[in-house]
Parts: structure tokens; C-alpha cells; sequence
């Protein structure tokens, strides 16, 4: 897997310098956004079982994390990084929801991004737009490489804990917590870490995307889209594979920059709720596993042996 990453990187990092039209490395740019986020998500929802449905609050703490910091000079690494500690610091905050049983815990989690929108509004006083320093005219250097670093990384993250024992201890916890339980191991420590480290991940998505856009608005980062949106890319590319959300993230950012351009919002909702229902009809298990299965089949043919590339 490993392997197929390093090549998935030079291939992105030649194509950069491929690529003369903007708007195209600006399409990339987000797609790395939106992969790093439904990786975050996958490790909780994909793998540990956890339904969270307010996601978005952790995307919407690192941006303003990320934002503050900005404004008091730090640079777009360490803001970044310390940024998304206040997501993490939330997911700790969660610990006591794991008591619940998995269809409440989805709903408990379901008001959290709305909740933390009325703590920054209503609480902090903060509801207008704050405008960043910016890093300048767009260039690759500033806004393309170091999203491909965030997405390479965020994604080797993933591929390392999945294969680690803490990897199968989760996966053992999501298929049947229950039976993890008997045999001695704790799932609410082991959730806890697989929460802090997707609510990190996400936070670097969210502080990221504050970068590139220059700009904050509780109404926008706190926005229910970003709860669903993750949602919507694992399930589509396949939740708990690890190239699910890779997957999922090409189908979304292809079909939401076209759909930008014919329908309005609620156009767009009914087109992504008819995606998810034929997935949920045809492959419940999402994209993954079939093209995984066309991969083997390929090799299988001429006598090659292929990785596992999603599971």
C-alpha cells in the first residue's frame, strides 16, 4: 500500500506542473480536502462503528483554530497543527457519549456542530466574517503541495493504524462490540484514541480549507453539509476500506463542480439523496470492493498477485 502511495504522489506532484489551468489545480485542491476529511471520518464510522453524524464540529474547530492563529502571526504549519488540537480537545470532551448504544450516539452527536455555531455566535460574540492574511496569488508552492502533503499524510495515518493491532482491535470493536467486550478488551479507550486522532484529521481539513478561502463564518464551517458530506463519500466509496473515501472524494468533487454550474442547492440534495440510495440498492458495500474485485481479476489473468489495496 505503501508502494501505490509513493506513486500516487509523484504522479499527483508531476501533474502539477502539468496542469496550467487554475481552476483544474483548484478542483485537485479541494478533492485533497475532501479526502483527508471522509478519512477522518472513516476511522470512527468506517472502522470503529461509531456513527458520528456531527463531524463537521471538528472541521469547523480547526478552522478557527487555525484563523485565530493566523491573525496572531503564526505561519500555515504551525497554525495548522496547533489548531486542530481544539478538535481533538472536543473528541475527548465526547468520551461519555460512548455509553450510549450506537443508533443514540448518532443522534446525541447529531446537534453538535449546531451547538458549537451557537457557542462561537452567541457565547463568543463571534458571528460576522473574519477575513485572513493570505498567502498571495495562487501558486503551486502555496496552496497545492501542501495540500497533497496533508492528503498523503492523513492517508499513510489511516493505512498504518489499519494494519496495526490498535487497527484490528477497532475493527473487532465495530463488527461486534460485545464479543470485544468478553474477550477482555475496553472499547471506550479504544474509541477514545480512534475519535482524538479522526477529530485531528478533520481539523486539518477545516483549517486548511480556511487557508485556501481566506475567510471564516460560524454559519459556513459549522454548516451540517460537513457532517454529511464524509458521510456521503465513505458510503459511497466503501466505509472501512482504506480507499473508500479516495473513491468517494472523486465522485463527489466531479459531481458537485458539475452540478455548481446547472442546479441550484436543493437540486444538488435531491441528485447526491438519488447517488445514495442506488448505492445503498446496488452496492451496499460501496465502489471499493468492485473495483478491487476488477483489479484481483486482472491479476489473477496474468498470473500476478495483487496487494490489498482496499481492505
Amino acid at each position: 500500500m505503501l508502494l501505490i502511495l509513493t506513486g500516487f504522489a509523484l504522479g499527483l506532484t508531476v501533474l502539477a506542473f502539468l496542469i496550467p489551468d487554475s481552476f483544474l489545480l483548484n478542483a485537485f485542491i479541494l478533492y485533497f480536502v475532501y479526502i483527508v476529511l471522509a478519512t477522518s471520518w472513516n476511522l470512527v464510522g468506517g472502522y470503529a462503528g461509531l456513527l458520528n453524524l456531527g463531524h463537521g464540529a471538528f472541521f469547523g474547530l480547526g478552522a478557527y483554530g487555525y484563523a485565530f492563529l493566523s491573525i496572531y502571526g503564526f505561519g500555515l504549519v504551525p497554525g495548522m497543527l496547533i489548531g486542530a488540537l481544539g478538535a481533538s480537545f472536543l473528541a475527548v470532551l465526547m468520551v461519555p457519549t460512548f455509553r450510549l448504544r450506537e443508533d443514540y450516539f448518532a443522534v446525541g452527536t447529531l446537534a453538535l456542530p449546531a451547538i458549537m455555531k451557537i457557542v462561537f455566535e452567541r457565547i463568543l460574540g463571534i458571528s460576522s466574517i473574519i477575513y485572513l492574511p493570505i498567502a498571495g496569488s495562487f501558486s503551486i508552492y502555496s496552496y497545492y503541495f501542501p495540500a497533497l502533503i496533508i492528503v498523503t499524510s492523513a492517508i499513510v495515518i489511516q493505512d498504518l493504524i489499519v494494519r496495526s493491532d490498535f487497527g484490528l482491535t477497532l475493527r473487532a470493536i465495530g463488527n461486534e462490540e460485545g464479543t470485544a467486550l468478553s474477550i477482555g478488551i475496553h472499547p471506550p479507550k479504544y474509541k477514545m484514541f480512534a475519535l482524538v486522532i479522526s477529530a485531528y484529521l478533520a481539523g486539518l481539513a477545516g483549517a486548511f480549507y480556511t487557508y485556501k478561502v481566506g475567510y471564516i463564518v460560524p454559519e459556513f464551517v459549522f454548516s451540517f453539509s460537513w457532517s454529511l458530506v464524509p458521510i456521503f463519500m465513505c458510503l459511497l466509496g466503501g466505509r472501512g476500506f482504506l480507499s473508500g473515501p479516495i473513491i468517494g472524494a472523486v465522485v463527489y468533487v466531479v459531481v458537485s463542480q458539475i452540478l455548481t454550474f446547472t442546479l441550484s442547492g436543493t437540486g444538488n440534495l435531491f441528485i447526491f439523496g438519488g447517488i445514495i440510495l442506488l448505492a445503498a440498492l446496488f452496492t451496499p458495500e460501496g465502489l471499493a470492493p468492485h473495483i478491487y474485485g476488477g483489479i484481483r481479476t486482472a491479476f489473477r489473468a496474468k498470473g500476478g498477485r495483487p496487494k490489498a489495496l482496499c481492505q
